[in-house]
């Protein structure tokens, strides 16, 4: 393709890009506009499909690559309109699911690694980074590997400058003189002139391709402004911005449904109560508290995990590992050893990645707090790489450590203020979506503690469960007689004296993988137990229940099925 033919194709990139997201009603398409222009010279002059592999390690920018399927007639145009949908290949963040995607991306820093084991095919690998991922340590550890191993690998980094929380703290030129210092061949580049994207040579041995772009560029309403990561635009300010785009002579094989649109809006306001998510109350939580020994540290996701609650407040005792996790956990251990007490929060899902650091603040008995948010499959269309499924397993096997795990605004609040006094390693896993309240001041809370509810003389069956499953199961109880539900929020330690609560038969719900979680903490064992098998996929945060058959009604099955066999339910 020629300059003005390029142009065209990543407008098409980005009107597509656009377009999708705000039809899901979730994305990040401001990622994705930055990246259209050198994406646009990588697909049509420079890569050939089916030869040349490509691995997009910022895997939140799913939607354009989604895009260069349907521009590349691999997938059609209108299955762009089931982005992060139940069912669709398309998810949040790129998965095996869909043909020609080798690893799973979006667990940042991750891409350049997997790209070296792709290359011993003899292939070269095309993997396209974000600067913000660059802090990540993992990177320049691939970087000097793949630099002695002389792999066809070519790196294109979009620095955008722009961070979830801020500005990035690489520049164009510190990325290139780091690559450089690993033995790649490095150039510096305006990642929107096409005309000097495509002369350049990709495929020079080891490449790196620093691309200097601007955020949401195309968009004038969101372009180089930060408060637009992970946001999609409305149905009216997606209608500007595909005005904007152009594309006249583009053939649309989908439009957006505005209707569908608006009703999803106002789904969001839904329900009309006065609680938050847990989430929101640790940060609200936190906070209030004024200890100039408390030190809070961030993973670049402060605004979703509402660490930035306290980071505003107090930002002298705040650090900003940016996207860094075990970075993270080993400054906390650091700033333990000299008294300090660290709270540190990320996605249940990345904690995962540290756990040689935190299994060595365990050894050197560190003093943490640890919060996860975003837990389990319940966070919906993000899709499997963002859903912590292994984080009460992981944390569980820490010495000492304590795992709390609320279902609500007021018991995050207390099991907030629990941990804060409490010493060693401990765990909060704190649930993202909002949550009907189902606790007071007129309950107590404590270490090895936990609530039964719906208790009778003829129960039947007990079931146990946390966080979002403790509602699927109360749920139930309260249609169904002789059904007992004991609301296990403290994971670790579970007390013996648990069993004198326990009555019947015993069914364990979690929004966990089957290992390691609630029913594995348990003195005893259950007769049956509900959780997360396999690999998610990208849904609606209820579809995800039912998917995985966490959800109520996979819960009134058994309980049917004991209530029969006892007699009691016909």
């Amino acid at each position: 393709m020629d300059v003005e033919e390029l142009s065209l194709a990543a407008q098409r990139l980005r009107y597509y890009s656009v377009l999708s997201t705000t039809t899901a009603g979730s994305g990040h398409p401001s990622t994705c506009l930055s990246m259209a222009d050198f994406m646009a010279v990588l697909v049509y002059n420079k890569m050939i499909w089916g030869r040349d592999e490509f691995i997009l390690s910022k895997g939140h920018a799913a939607p354009i690559l989604w895009s260069v399927y349907a521009e590349l007639g691999k997938i059609n145009h209108k299955d762009l309109s089931t982005l992060r949908k139940n069912g669709s290949l398309l998810e949040g963040h790129p998965t095996p699911r869909m043909e020609g995607i080798r690893v799973a991306t979006g667990s940042l820093g991750m891409g350049l690694a997997n790209a070296i084991g792709i290359a011993y095919s003899g292939r070269r690998v095309y993997c396209v980074m974000g600067d913000g991922e660059c802090a990540e340590g993992s990177v320049w550890e691939s970087a000097a590997i793949a630099s002695r191993l002389n792999l066809p690998i070519t790196c294109i980094i979009d620095v955008n400058g722009q961070g979830q929380t801020g500005d990035t703290p690489l520049s164009a030129k510190m990325i290139a003189s780091r690559f450089k210092a690993f033995g790649w061949n490095t150039v510096i580049v305006n990642g929107h002139n096409i005309k000097q994207l495509d002369k350049l040579r990709w495929d020079n041995g080891l490449t790196a391709i620093i691309c200097k772009t601007i955020k949401g560029k195309g968009v004038k309403l969101i372009e180089g402004k930060h408060g637009w990561h992970g946001k999609t635009l409305s149905v009216e300010e997606c209608a500007d911005a595909l005005d904007e785009i152009g594309c006249e002579d583009l053939i649309i094989e989908y439009t957006l449904d505005t209707t569908k649109a608006h009703k999803l809006k106002r789904a969001y306001k839904r329900p009309k109560v006065v609680d938050v998510s847990p989430r929101e109350m640790f940060g609200l939580t936190l906070s209030n508290v004024n200890d100039s020994s408390l030190v809070a540290i961030d993973a670049d996701v402060g605004n979703s995990t509402y660490l930035a609650n306290y980071v505003k407040k107090y930002p002298k005792r705040s650090i900003q590992c940016y996207i860094a996790e075990q970075s993270m956990v080993g400054i906390a251990s650091g700033l333990s050893s000299i008294g300090y007490t660290p709270v540190l929060s990320t996605f249940a899902a990345f904690f995962t990645r540290a756990y040689d650091q935190l299994r060595m603040a365990g050894v050197s008995k560190s003093d943490m707090l640890c919060v996860g948010t975003h837990a389990g499959c319940h966070i919906g269309a993000d899709g499997a790489s963002q859903m912590g499924l292994q984080d009460i397993s992981m944390f569980r096997t820490i010495p000492s450590s304590v795992v709390l795990y609320p279902c609500d605004a007021y018991s995050t609040l207390v099991c907030t203020e629990l941990l804060l006094k409490h010493k060693h390693v401990r765990y909060l896993r704190a649930t993202r979506s909002k949550l009907p309240q189902i606790y007071s001041k007129k309950h107590t809370f404590k270490v090895g503690g936990y609530h039964v509810h719906c208790k009778g003389r003829n129960d039947m069956i007990t079931i146990l469960a946390a966080g979002i499953t403790l509602h699927e199961a109360l749920a139930v109880a309260k249609q169904y007689p002789n059904v007992r539900v004991i609301d296990v929020y403290c994971v670790k330690p579970i007390l013996e004296k648990i069993k004198n609560d326990v009555v019947g038969k015993i069914l364990v719900v979690e929004d966990h993988c089957p290992q390691g979680g609630i029913a594995d903490s348990l003195p005893f064992t259950p007769d049956y137990h509900l959780a997360v098998h396999g690999v998610p996929i990208s849904a609606q945060p209820r579809e995800c229940l039912q998917n995985a058959r966490i959800d109520r009604d996979a819960i009134e099955q058994i309980v049917q099925k004991v209530l029969k066999s006892e007699g009691v339910f016909r």
